[in-house]
Parts: C-alpha cells; structure tokens; sequence
C-alpha cells in the first residue's frame, strides 16, 4: 500500500463517528450488523487487562472499532476519554483501537488497557459479524473484599461503600514487579517492533543535545504509519511530534512511501524549534518553525532534551539503526535499537518494582505524595507491607545525589538512568517529598520493620536535605511549588512540621540521637514561626501565605495534623470553613470563586481535612464530608467504578470531565479514616488502641491488621440513650494462637 507524507505537530483526532451504543449482560454473544452495529460491554466496576473478544462468524473483509472507557458517556466521543500522552505507561495510550476480523477464534489486543468499565465495539467495515466472550484479561486476580484482611462494617451501607472504595482503588493500581509488559518487541536484524502509543522518550542520548543536530534513522511501516519526536521531555509531555500516515494531513511530498519497506528519516533540528525533514536524503520539509503552531521551543529548565519513537494510534513500525550527529558532522550517539535491552533505555520495560500506581488508566506513574493515603489504606485493607515497603525501594533506588527523588516515577524505567528519570520531577510538588517522608514514618510504626530504616537512614536524611534547600532560612517557610499550597505559605511549612516530627523519632529509632535533637529543633522554631508569620490575629485564621490573607482549609487541616495549631486557633478557623461549604464539600480557598469548567472538588484534600475533623471530634463536618464528597463517588449511578476518584464534581459527577481518572488512590482517605476514627482502632510500634468517633452509628465492626497479629472491634450505640457499649476487641497474634481481649 502507497501512503503519501505528511506530518503533524500537534496531537490531531481522527474524524468522530456515531455511536449507538446498547449496554449488554456481561458474556453476551452478540451480532453486529450495518444496522445495529455496536454493542458496549459493562463490567460495573474498574477492570484492568488485556481487552479480547473471540470471533464465531463474519462476512465480507471486516472491521471493529473498540473504545474503552471508565464512564459510558465518553463513548460518544471520537477518542472516548483519551488519549493519555503524559507518560509511556505500559498499557495503550490510546482508548480506541480497530481490529481487522481475518479468521474466526480468540482476538487480543496487544496493549493492556487499564481503569476501564465499559467496552464497546463497533463495525465499521464489513457485512455482519459475530462476537463472543468479551471481556479482559486481568493481569492479577484481585481479592474479593469479603476475604480481604482488613474490614469495616457499620449501621449506614453508605460508609460502609465508602471504605470499599479504597479496597478496589488499591487492588487496581498496584502492581507486582514483573506483571506490566514492556510495550516494544526488539529483535536481531529488524531492530525494535513499536506499535501506536506516546513516543518513548532516550535516557541515554546524552547531557545535552548539540544545537543544530541531526536525527537519523530506518524505519519500515508494518501498518499505517510511523512517527517520532525530538527536542522532547524525557519525562512527560513536551517536544515536536512528528507522524508519517496519510490521515493526520499538514504537509505533502510527492515521493510516495510504502508499507513494509526501510525509509531514511532525518530531521535536523536548529535552536530547538526549527526544522527540516529528509526521507530518503530528499528534503521533503524546509525550516519549519514549531511556533507557528504553538509548539514552544524546548527550553533547558525543562531538563535534558531527547528523542523518541513510537507510531500513532493503530499503526506500527520498526526502528532500528538510530544516530545523532552535531551539525561539524561528529556522532554523538548511535543505538542499533536491536539489542535485547533496549526498551530498559527508553523506559518501557517491563515493571522492575511492585509499586502503586497514581490511576488505573492514567498518569499509570508512581507519584510519591499519593503514596500517603495509598499506603494508609493498603494497611487498612489487603495488608501488604511488602508492597509498602517495594515503593520506598523504588524511590530511593532512583535518588539522586543531591538527595531528591522522581515525585513521579516512571513504571518501565531503570535505577541506573536516574539522572534523567528524577531530576525533572524532584523540584516538582516539593510538599510530595515532605508526605513520601511521612509515610516511611507511617510504615514503621505500623510494623516495627528497623531493619528498612537503618538501610535507608542515610537516604531519607538526604531526601529532607534536599526539602531543606528550599527552606527559606531567615523565616524558616518552604519557599517552593507545592500541590497543597503557595510558596511561604501554612499548609507546606506546617507538613515541614511534621516531617521534622517524624524524622526525629526514626532518628531515636536508629540511634541517630544527634539528628534527633536537631530535628526537634527545627520543628519548633518552624512552628514558632508559622504562628508569628501566618497567623492573622485580625481574622483567627492562618494565611495561605505571607503575601496573602486569604483562609484555604488545606491550611486549617495541616495546622491540626502538624500539631502547629493551638485548641483557640482550631476553633477559630471553624467559620472560616464554613464559609467555604458548598453542597457536596469545600472550595479550596476563599480566593477560589468556583468558576469555570475543570474547577472541582478534591478527594486528596478532602481525606487530610477528614482525618483533622476526626481528631478535633468535628462529628458534624466529618459526617458532611462522608455523605458528600466521598459518598459521591459511592454512589450508584454510571460513572461508578468501585473505587475513589481523583476528581469530583460540584454536582457529584466527574470533576474534570472525561480526563477524570475513576480509580485513583489518592482519593482514598475515608478508607483508613474509618478504621482508625470510626471503627477507633490503632496500631503503633506492637500496641493497640481502640477510641471510637461515633458519627451517629448504632454499630460498627471490623478488623485491623497488623504484622504481629489480628485486631477484632465491634461497638454498639443507642442513639436514643447515647448509651455506648464496647462489645469485644480481640486481638489474635500469629503464630501463637493467643487472643488477647
């Protein structure tokens, strides 16, 4: 088949088609006519897998169409609620994908689809066609809650969906080393097999790419097209695409292209936004310049520019016999891109490390803030320490030598290209490192595990070491970007807090008493500050920052679960936060008016203001966060996935449209919030205690578990009386058979 050339250098949708979509019973067989030609599949919860279907009969050359999708309404879209180009995630970038029907018998897709609930396919080609068994096939078999260790249950079903939520959510995105296949298939002599998704991005084409250079390469189109990227982001986003296929149309060229035969493709590339295109050593494009379409030129704060292959969606191609050379001539890199390990250069290789993930279907990466309610639920509910502990691992083989790690981590990558996987996201969300902190802290007092911490001691000291050159030292805020506030401002410097507090106990724990002593320091002459530079006497609230007055209620959380604010201030925030409540939640500051599309609000926010209404005894608040922004996600409509939700809208939908990941951890804080405030059961360093937040419950049971052993809680109340019974605690060590009650 002959394809012309051209290119695009923006991300371009295919043209939209109608779908009539009807909702069927799982297993269904069904027949697919001009007529009636789709069918959707609903799974009613989030489903992660290999999407298959198996062929019975058809008619005439035939093609699908088949879209995925967490929440039916994308279906109607061209591109469902895809693509996700922010990172090369192991699974299909891409939430539409079309099969060409050949034969009868079993139909996989190559590509893992992940964070899916419903499945539709579509004949676009061919007379009839019918289709059986659809489904995924998991890469994990996933625990059902009933066996679960962990356990809650209590008098409203709705908290009780609730904590399921984080059970699913946790199951969904975290993934044992090994599981997640890499995506390239290299071999000897036609170099490396890629199919359609985000370019994969070189960790190894060097410090700096010389300016001007020239990217050379042989390609050969098994389908549709082929494609590449320069001046890129080895890490998400950034840089020019560049596709060669005959639908995304920008620019022609007379010579003719055809599938399965090796093409020479250079691209040079002048102050990293001009460019010129050869196939074949004939120019085919003559300095363009990216900014006529809207592409900035890569700029050096963005880290180390690089280079990347893949196709775009349904297309695929070899590659193999990469150089790039400086513009006097000199090679600066070549890579045959036929040896076994190549995808391990490109991080796309098989998962190393268990990890969890920060969604089921995107950004599919290992964001180190998100691991404080991840790992809190994962306590909570399957229990695995081993996990747990996998992610710390996993950061900490990709330190780099100043201390700082990826605040997101790429799935495929390998420790030994670290410099270039972590250095631009370790000054990214600096407040993620502060929480990644916290959790090893966690972690150890749930387990006792000190053997982790002394190996890593030095590590997590350098970690803060690097949060501390951030630290303002005159007035002791952090002065850096954060998720959770602005730059000199309470909720980051109040985390700092915190983060001293717990240092200075694992400090005590490793017998490093000299680092103890000067964390404790620290995190009181940090407080001392926070009051004097951020607490307004004039309103009885902390500022969001020192330029500002404005009350954000991630700050009155921080304030509490810091121990920075004192009982009169907590009580004096209070109308503030009330003055942030809207139907479902609260608006994150009162400088955020609420307007515009992709303003919503936040499950990761909300699980840190729970758990300070639950330790401040706030029953009232705590209750309309439950009903409303968790209850939301538990709610049986649609959208419903079984899991927490990264977003959530005013009105209880998804928060920031269709890009809104429906299975996301982070958004899990209810979960454990319910088993250590609700249910009341807590386990530190081999002790347990058992201290409820009634919540206007008549009963609530359910088990902790622990390393040592099993604690059994079940509580009674009569709301009438306010009579409060405490019917059993049990707690069953292993290996010992002794119950303790």
């Amino acid at each position: 088949m002959l394809w012309k050339f051209s290119t695009a250098l923006a991300l371009t949708n295919l043209p939209a088609a109608a779908l009539c979509a009807v909702v069927a019973p799982r297993g269904s067989r069904i027949h697919l006519t001009a007529e009636h030609p789709s069918w959707t599949e609903d799974y009613e919860i989030t489903v992660t897998g290999f999407p298959r279907f198996e062929v019975e009969s058809f008619a005439g050359p035939v093609q699908v169409e088949v879209k995925y999708s967490d929440t039916i309404a994308a279906l109607t879209n061209p591109d469902s609620d895809g693509p996700f180009l922010f990172s090369s995630s192991l699974t299909n970038n891409f939430r539409i994908e079309t099969f060409e029907i050949t034969s009868t018998g079993i139909v996989e897709s190559f590509f893992m689809q992940g964070g899916l609930r419903y499945h539709s396919v579509r004949l676009i080609r061919g007379e009839f066609v019918s289709l059986s068994a659809i489904s995924i096939r998991p890469v994990a078999q996933e625990v059902p809650i009933s066996s679960l260790p962990g356990s809650f249950h209590c008098s409203k079903d709705l908290y009780n969906r609730i904590w399921n939520l984080g059970s699913h959510a946790v199951q969904q995105t975290c993934v044992e080393a090994g599981t997640q296949p890499s995506t390239w298939e290299p071999s000897q002599t036609n170099g490396v097999l890629i199919r359609g998704q985000r370019a994969a991005r070189s960790a190894r084409v060097g410090a700096k790419l010389p300016n001007p250079y020239n990217l050379t390469f042989e390609t050969k189109i098994e389908r549709g097209g082929t494609g590449w990227a320069v001046d890129a982001n080895p890490v998400p986003g950034g840089g020019a695409i560049w596709t060669l296929n005959p639908f995304l149309r920008r620019f022609y060229m007379s010579q003719d292209v055809e599938e399965n035969q090796w093409i020479t493709v250079t691209t040079v590339s002048t102050a990293y936004q001009l460019y010129s295109v050869y196939i074949n050593s004939i120019l085919v494009l003559d300095n363009l310049n990216t900014t006529a379409f809207n592409i900035p030129a890569f700029s050096s704060t963005e880290g180390n520019a690089t280079v990347g292959f893949a196709p775009w969606r349904d297309e695929a191609a070899f590659y193999r016999n990469v150089e790039i050379r400086s513009g006097n001539g000199s090679l600066t890199y070549f890579n045959s891109m036929m040896a076994p390990d190549v995808a391990e250069e490109f991080g796309v290789a098989s998962n190393a490390f268990s990890v969890c993930l920060d969604g089921a279907k995107r950004d599919r990466m290992v964001w180190t803030g998100d691991l404080h309610f991840t790992a809190r639920t994962i306590a909570v509910t399957t229990a695995n320490w081993d996990l747990i502990r996998s992610n710390f691992d996993f950061a900490f083989d990709f330190q780099l030598r100043n201390g700082g790690v990826a605040v997101a981590g790429q799935l495929g990558a390998r420790p030994e290209d670290a410099a270039v996987w972590s250095a631009p996201m370790s000054t990214f969300l600096m407040d993620y490192h502060l929480d990644f902190i916290d959790a090893i802290y966690e972690y150890y007092i749930l387990t006792g595990d000190i053997g982790f911490v002394s190996r890593r001691w030095t590590q997590i000291k350098a970690l803060f070491g690097f949060v501390q050159i951030y630290i303002n030292p005159t007035t002791l805020l952090l002065d850096a970007y954060t998720f959770k506030g602005s730059a000199n401002g309470t909720a980051p410097t109040c985390m700092v807090v915190q983060s001293l507090r717990s240092l200075a106990s694992l400090a005590d724990a490793v017998g490093d008493f000299l680092a103890a002593g000067t964390y404790r320091d620290q995190a009181t002459r940090t407080t001392l500050s926070i009051q004097n530079l951020l607490f307004r006497s004039s309103t009885g609230a902390f500022s969001t920052s020192l330029a500002s007055s404005n009350f954000s209620y991630i700050d009155y959380a921080m304030s509490i679960l810091s121990r920075v604010a004192t009982p009169s201030q907590i009580k004096s925030q209070l109308p503030h936060l009330d003055s942030l409540k809207e139907d479902l939640g609260f608006r994150d500051s009162t400088s955020n008016a609420f307007t515009g599309e992709f303003v919503a609000l936040s499950p990761y926010l909300s699980g840190y203001l729970l758990e300070s209404l639950l330790r401040t005894g706030n029953e009232d608040k705590s209750r309309f966060l439950l009903d409303g922004v968790f209850g939301s996600m538990a709610a049986q409509t649609e959208n419903y996935t079984g899991a927490s939700w990264e977003y959530v809208s005013y009105e209880g939908g998804p928060g920031i449209g269709l890009f809104t990941s429906l299975t996301h951890p982070w958004g899990s804080g209810a979960t454990s919030a319910l088993t250590y405030h609700v249910l009341g059961v807590t386990f530190r360093l081999g002790a347990f205690e058992v201290r409820p937040t009634i919540l206007d419950l008549i009963w609530a049971e359910g088990t902790l578990p622990t390393p040592r052993g099993m604690i059994e809680v079940r509580w009674e109340h009569n709301p009438q009386t306010g009579k409060f019974n405490l019917k059993y605690v049990e707690w069953t060590e292993y290996n010992s058979g002794r119950g303790r009650t």
